[in-house]
């Protein structure tokens, strides 16, 4: 399977929301695990898949994929919880159940499993982030 169709989904699903818009002005989505440098320091989001091991027998796939959030701290180093908080809480609601449309695939689970955050890196003292893992189980139609 092209795990890209996946990450086009979940980049659809976030550059989309109303509500994500309204509370970070501009959404930015990368698919990968890695941000571009130019957005160090700015609220934005990556996606990337974790596992995606496939039943041949069933032609299914049963895997997970995570989204990061990452948000400017306040000025005196601390995390942003407030907004962190309302963030993460989106993106569980817009994340969790939902049957996103998959070319050639039918969505038959999708589902958070654990949001975490915040979480620190000290490669980037500026900011913190939070972080979803989400479990999905596709079948090829």
């Amino acid at each position: 399977m092209d795990y890209n169709l996946i990450l086009s989904a979940v980049q659809h699903i976030l550059l989309t929301d109303e509500e994500l818009e309204n509370l970070l002005g501009e959404v930015r989505v990368v698919k990968g695990p890695r941000r571009p440098e130019s957005w160090d320091g700015k609220n934005c989001f990556t996606c990337h898949v974790l596992s995606n091991p496939r039943d041949a027998d069933f032609k299914t796939h049963n895997g997970t994929f995570r989204v990061n959030h990452y948000c400017p701290n306040y000025a005196d180093g601390n995390a942003n919880v407030e907004l962190m908080g309302k963030v993460t809480a989106r993106l569980t609601e817009i994340l969790d159940d939902v049957k996103p449309d998959i070319t050639g695939y039918e969505v038959y689970d999708w589902a958070v499993e654990e949001p975490l955050g915040p979480l620190f890196d000290a490669q980037a003292p500026g900011e913190h982030y939070s972080s979803l893992s989400v479990s999905f189980f596709i079948k090829k139609e």
